[in-house]
């Protein structure tokens, strides 16, 4: 029983699990379940996890059909370099097995450094985290805290503020970002110089006193 499927339950959330019997000697965890369960591969996502140059560990969502392209994720994270994680490390981190592991969206701890969590569109009424654990440090910008948990309400958390994000597009960068407007609260906002990432998620340099998300204003 993975924490998903538990706080599924706890919250009363309408769920299907699909099962199938795994062989030993299959290639691919992610092909086997497509194959065995009639799913197209482009439906079906595996969980991988990387590290940063700086020892961070990163995870990116992929199509079981599909390898990872480190460099892309390198630029989507703000790092240097890009490379497959330790398979010891990131059973530490997750607390799953290599061939299993995965940070869902209910059921485990996201830790937010500098970041935006604003403009939810999901059916959960209106708030932009919603029964998760989060666990906040300083500096995070949450637009609509309501269905928040106590635990995101760390040292300098920036609560109910509107950042006033653009439309997401290309700014520049390998990946498409949302610019801050004039007059955002997540400018210059991050005061702790430990938690400024060298660039943002376009590669722009960060300043002194950097923003809040992937996007350092000019």
């Amino acid at each position: 029983m993975t924490p998903a499927v538990t706080a599924a339950k706890r919250a009363r959330i309408a769920f299907r699990l699909l099962e199938y019997r795994h062989e030993p000697g299959a290639p691919s965890y992610g092909l086997e379940a497509a194959e065995a369960l009639g799913l197209d591969p482009a439906s079906v996502f595996k969980t991988l996890l990387a590290e940063r140059d700086d020892g961070a560990l990163g995870v990116a969502l992929v199509p079981v059909a599909c390898t990872l392209d480190l460099k892309a994720l390198a630029a989507a994270i703000g790092a240097k370099r890009a490379a497959m994680a330790d398979p010891a490390a990131a059973e530490r981190a997750t607390g799953y097995v290599v061939g299993g592991i995965g940070r869902s969206a209910f059921g485990e701890s996201t830790i937010l450094k500098g970041c935006i969590v604003a403009d939810n569109v999901a059916t959960n009424g209106g708030a932009d985290c919603w029964s998760v654990d989060v666990a906040a440090f300083n500096g995070n910008l949450i637009e609509e805290s309501l269905d928040c948990p106590a635990t995101l309400h760390g040292v300098g958390a920036i609560l109910t503020a509107d950042p006033l994000l653009g439309p997401l597009q290309d700014n520049g960068g390998a990946t498409h970002t949302q610019a801050l407007a004039p007059g955002s609260p997540a400018i210059g906002a991050l005061t702790n110089g430990t938690l400024c990432r060298q660039a943002d998620q376009r590669g722009v340099a960060r300043t002194a006193l950097c923003d809040l998300g992937a996007y350092e204003a000019p």
